[in-house]
């Protein structure tokens, strides 16, 4: 039995129920390896945007949906910052601004990769890639 993540999207109480990863990478206790979980699909599903916050160093852009995958640009998103978003997908548990273990794939100026909705303002994407 796999099983189940429930993400509360925009502040509104409608929960989405998505079959993920095993437990432990659900709960944070272990990551999930980067080589198995780097590469995931997306799509331009969503037509919003959203503000980095909670940071004083940036908000890296990653490869995939977990905080092991490698960057995706030199440097990081700066706090204030505007990230189009693009959907969201499970990954590891990030503590930040907010505790989630979702993701958004943004495109930040030239710039497409995951970012920890942990430090997006609105939570991130509200739609499931």
């Amino acid at each position: 039995m796999r099983p189940h993540t429930f993400r509360v999207s925009r502040g509104f109480a409608a929960a989405v129920v998505t079959a993920l990863l095993p437990v432990a990478a659900i709960v944070g206790l272990t990551p999930a390896p980067a080589s198995a979980s780097c590469s995931h699909s997306h799509s331009n599903l969503d037509d919003g945007s959203d503000t980095v916050v909670g940071t004083s160093t940036g908000l890296n852009i990653r490869t995939g949906p977990h905080t092991a995958c490698a960057k995706a640009m030199t440097g990081a998103i700066p706090n204030g910052a505007s990230v189009a978003l693009h959907c969201w997908t499970a990954g590891d548990r990030v503590i930040g601004y907010y505790d989630t273990d979702t993701w958004s794939y943004v495109r930040y100026g030239t710039v497409y990769g995951w970012v920890s909705d942990a430090y997006l303002s609105g939570q991130g994407s509200d739609q499931l890639c």
